[in-house]
Parts: structure tokens; C-alpha cells; sequence
């Protein structure tokens, strides 16, 4: 797997850890880390990851608020890693959605269909 830029979207330091971490050893680089949703959209629209990892609950806001007004903006990949999968399933059932915390093989497992999933995108669009 190609590496990926990913920005992370959390406000809880421990899962901020942890998440960097892991990605970091499945050879991502990570763009920047933002805790709330204006963070969020003003990161995306700055650093243009790759993919974006999101945690329901923000400093200010939600990841489910982050996400609707990236991709206003512009098609941003997006998994969430949160302890609210169901709350996020609720306003996005289409999202990729992992329980914290997230082991890094599950991580991985989830951003390959993510990837896939902007593969397939792109394709339909003729990108």
C-alpha cells in the first residue's frame, strides 16, 4: 500500500497517540491533527490528505459536522475511529466506521477500503 498523508480529527490525546502511532508504523505520514470540526474543514482544504481519520465526539462539534462540510468543498476520503460507531452509522451509513481503539491491523484493514472506495469514486467520475 502506497503511503498515505492523513489528517487526524480528535480531540482526545490518548486516541491522538495511539492513532499516530499506528499509522506511523504502517508507513503513513501524518499532515497535521486538528480537534474540532472548523479545524477540521480549514486542515483539509490546507493540507489535502490523503484521508481523513475522525472521531465522533470534537472539542467543538462533530467529525459527522467535519465531514459534511469538507465534502462541500471538495471529495475528501474519510474513515472514522471512534467509540460512537453507532451514532455515526446513524448520519453516515455509508462511512467505514472502527471501534476505539482501533488495533493497527483493523486500521489498515479500513484504509485500504477506503482507499478502494476513492478508487471506485474517481473511476465512476472519469478522474
Amino acid at each position: 500500500m502506497k503511503p498515505l498523508r492523513v489528517l487526524v480529527v480528535d480531540a482526545d490525546l490518548p486516541s491522538v497517540m495511539a492513532l499516530t502511532t499506528a499509522l506511523g508504523q504502517l508507513g503513513h505520514e501524518v499532515c497535521a491533527v486538528v480537534s474540532t470540526a472548523s479545524d477540521a474543514v480549514v486542515a483539509a482544504v490546507s493540507f489535502r490528505p490523503d484521508v481523513m481519520v475522525l472521531d465522533y465526539q470534537l472539542r467543538e462539534g462533530t467529525g459527522v459536522q467535519a465531514v459534511r462540510a469538507i465534502q462541500v468543498i471538495r471529495h475528501q476520503p474519510f474513515l472514522f475511529a471512534t467509540s460512537r460507531p453507532d451514532v455515526v452509522r446513524e448520519h453516515l451509513p455509508e462511512a467505514v466506521v472502527v471501534a476505539k481503539p482501533a488495533l493497527r491491523g483493523t486500521l489498515q484493514r479500513a484504509l485500504s477500503s477506503v482507499r478502494r472506495r476513492a478508487a471506485e469514486a474517481d473511476a465512476a467520475q472519469g478522474i
